[in-house]
């Protein structure tokens, strides 16, 4: 019994000095890492500069606090040219000059508001989406941090919301200057003698098509976009070269959509990857993969997906089938007018967008059914969570 007594209590010895090992251990390598980073940190201008260093300034990756602001990204030569500013009143991303907001940039305020434009000096200055902090939007003209108004002009976002979709066949594209007028024309380089012009404040990109190919442009289009404060989203082009399935495995393994952004797009129409018109009997064919791809699309997502396709397909294919009718439909109804059906979401009203400054300057416009609150709306409760 007092065997069994000596040999529990030598138990429990071995458990404390264990557990008190382990915490000690921690706590020397929060000290190692304290001593560590205070030791890389030098004095530069007024401030503590944390990061590569050569003669004396700032060269390469580093970290610079001062007043209570820290300045992140690439330094040459003292200079920052783009990186991260975070203060307790905001933070901002975007190009610099030196320490000062220059160039296109993103700029969230603690309070809610957030800004997505042109700035010189730290001043808005240039073409700029400026959100409040109760979902508002005002796009415009500024200088030096004031709205330029011109007489009769209609800065205000409308109760339409400009979208476009796109894919390699685009181009680069200077994402920062989108801007669209009243009939959906779209520049990137628009000038204060416009009367109405509106901000492009959606678009979705081609990821894939059957199972092998990848749109080249998805990455940038999509990370671009993204900066620039659109709603993003990425569709597939569904062929009959391959299952629904495989077809969803390689648009899940090149497609990483993150949190606000649309649901996947599937791209149901009767022109194949030739370009040929497909007949009703044979496109009678595609229905089973489609439905394979969305089932496989919706268990990786978790949301249900959206199709894109035209008036006639829907009615035709879609409408009859007690499965795909459940789903939001893009309508690709070009030149005509908006689509009498009680589930479109999208409808892509032309073909004919003009962007000057892309060699394939044609580009689809697109009109979200609702006004910005309503496309909030819908992010938030279909899109990806």
């Amino acid at each position: 019994m007092i065997k069994n007594k000596i040999e529990k209590q030598q138990q429990i010895n071995i458990v404390v000095i264990s557990i008190g090992s382990f915490i000690l251990g921690v706590l020397l390598n929060l000290l190692f890492v304290w001593i560590s980073d205070s030791y890389k940190y030098t004095s530069w201008n007024d401030g503590k500069y944390y990061g590569d260093m050569s003669n004396g300034v700032p060269n390469g990756e580093g970290r610079f606090k001062k007043d209570g602001i820290t300045y992140s990204g690439f330094w040459e030569n003292g200079i920052m040219a783009s990186g991260k500013i975070e203060s307790d009143k905001y933070i901002y991303e975007g190009e610099l000059n030196g320490t000062k907001f220059s160039g296109y940039g993103v700029a969230e305020y603690k309070d809610g508001k957030k800004y997505w434009g042109y700035w010189l000096n730290d001043y808005k200055h240039g073409l700029g989406l400026l959100k409040s902090k109760d979902n508002k939007l005002s796009f415009c003209f500024f200088d030096h941090g004031n709205m330029q108004i011109v007489p009769d002009a209609n800065y205000n976002i409308g109760d339409k919301v400009y979208g476009i979709d796109i894919s390699r066949y685009q181009g680069i594209i200077k994402w920062q200057d989108f801007s669209c007028n009243a009939e959906g024309e779209i520049s990137n380089k628009l000038d204060k003698s416009h009367r109405y012009i509106q901000p492009v404040l959606f678009a979705i990109a081609k990821s894939t098509q059957g199972s092998k190919l990848r749109d080249s442009r998805f990455e940038s289009n999509y990370s671009e976009a993204k900066r620039c404060g659109k709603v993003c989203g990425a569709y597939h082009f569904l062929t009959m070269t391959a299952s629904g399935k495989e077809q969803a495995k390689y648009y899940i393994q090149n497609t990483p959509l993150s949190k606000g952004d649309f649901p996947p797009v599937l791209d149901f129409e009767k022109n194949n990857a030739d370009g040929k018109t497909i007949s009703d009997e044979k496109f009678a064919e595609i229905i089973p993969i489609a439905k394979e791809w969305i089932a496989e699309v919706k268990r990786y997502y978790k949301v249900s997906p959206i199709i894109y396709t035209n008036t006639n397909i829907y009615r035709t294919f879609i409408a009859t089938d007690n499965e795909l009718k459940k789903y939001d439909v893009w309508i690709a109804s070009p030149e005509s007018s908006q689509p009498n059906i009680n589930n479109y979401i999208l409808w892509q009203f032309s073909h004919n967008g003009e962007v000057n400054g892309i060699d394939e300057s044609k580009v689809d416009i697109n009109i979200f059914n609702g006004n910005y609150e309503d496309l909030l709306e819908y992010i938030k409760t279909k899109g990806i969570k």
